[in-house]
């Protein structure tokens, strides 16, 4: 569930359990990081996003370890990292969304860190939504199979590592 910033309540919210996080670093810490949101349910969904502090950005740069498809999804566009930590559906279940919406947002690809086994199998993925993302439906007849046609659209673009 999303960190409520606005209010000073410290007990969140993740896959039904209440946690307290950890507390802020003390003054004069050397973190950079802070905790922006985090959302899990087993099977479901997994996702943590991550912020960098930095007093001169206007747009705090962010950082997400993994992306499954969960609440908290709209809060991982910005972020040009992603670190998978395994190729479950569950928690990359959102990362060819995730890398659509971050090229729209200025052309960038973003990169994804992802376990070595996992990269082809990934990469073949990223082919086969492309794929799918360059069908279109012929309006005037009910859309099946027959009725689709390729268009060409811009491809998508992730960058493995």
């Amino acid at each position: 569930k999303k960190n409520n910033h606005n209010n000073n309540n410290n007990n969140h919210r993740t896959a039904g359990r209440k946690y307290k996080p950890a507390p802020p670093p003390a003054a004069g810490s050397t973190s950079n990081l802070r905790l922006y949101s985090c959302w899990s349910k087993a099977g479901i969904g997994s996702s943590v996003v991550l912020e960098f502090k930095s007093s001169k950005a206007h747009r705090l740069p962010r950082i997400v370890l993994d992306l499954g498809a969960t609440p908290s999804y709209g809060e991982t566009l910005s972020a040009g990292v992603v670190l998978l930590t395994h190729a479950h559906i569950d928690h990359v279940g959102a990362v060819f969304a995730h890398a659509r919406a971050y090229s729209l947002g200025g052309g960038l690809v973003a990169t994804y860190y992802a376990p070595k086994e996992a990269v082809p199998l990934l990469e073949q993925a990223c082919q086969a939504m492309d794929a799918l993302d360059a069908l279109s439906y012929d309006d005037s007849e009910a859309a099946t199979t027959t009725t689709m046609q390729s268009k060409q659209k811009q491809p998508l673009r992730m960058k493995f590592v």
